[in-house]
């Protein structure tokens, strides 16, 4: 198992594909990869991605905790609104954070800002090439 497979299903234990955070379930929790580790989400109204980085300085997303932020990947700037039910996902996914955050290598990861810049990129990128 590589480093960042592990420091992924180590900041998210016991989490893992097919298990349940409270009315949504985990589709997948991806390596950490570029700062920040992904975990796909599905909901009766269908599914959604949360990006987990590091804390900024004035957190924006809706999870947060000592260390982390837990941000809503729905190609706004942060000035869109969230949808209510993602936000509540991102929130419960904090919670589970909150328990493992102290044994995670927070250097490792991105601040919110910057993933956001990276997003932004990876977008633009897709659409020159499209």
């Amino acid at each position: 198992m590589s480093a960042e497979r592990a420091l992924a299903d180590q900041l998210v234990a016991p989490l893992a594909a097919g298990a349940e955070l409270g009315r949504w379930q985990i589709a997948s929790v991806r390596s950490l990869d570029a700062g920040a580790v992904s975990v796909l989400v599905t909901s009766a109204s269908g599914a959604f991605q949360l990006d987990v980085v590091r804390r900024s300085a004035s957190p924006r997303s809706p999870g947060v905790t000592d260390h982390f932020e837990v941000m809503v990947m729905n190609h706004g700037d942060g000035a869109k609104p969230t949808a209510e039910e993602q936000g509540l996902a991102a929130m419960a996914l904090a919670e589970v954070i909150r328990g493992n955050e102290q044994a995670v290598d927070v250097s490792r990861f991105v601040s919110a800002e910057k993933h956001q810049r990276q997003a932004r990129s990876y977008l633009h990128e897709l659409t020159e090439r499209g």
